[in-house]
């Protein structure tokens, strides 16, 4: 049996840190994301296509992100 050492990291661009995170609105446990449809769909459509990579060689990666926007991208994932 093989056991990996390592775990496979998705960093999530500057870019898209920045994007998120401009589109968070609300103070305290109100924030909430409002990115726009287009751009929500570019998002998802980018993770997934990095994921597929992943998934092609047996491996499921986490995603890197700021503490600011990670629960919003969990939400959208």
């Amino acid at each position: 049996m093989r056991i990996a050492s390592y775990i496979p990291v998705l960093v999530l661009s500057a870019d898209w840190e920045q994007i998120i995170a401009e589109h968070i609105v609300g103070e305290g446990d109100n924030k909430q994301i409002v990115l726009p449809p287009s751009k929500l769909h570019e998002f998802v459509a980018a993770v997934n296509k990095e994921y597929e990579k992943y998934a092609s060689i047996g491996e499921s990666p986490v995603i890197l992100t700021s503490a600011l926007v990670r629960p919003f991208v969990r939400k959208i994932i």
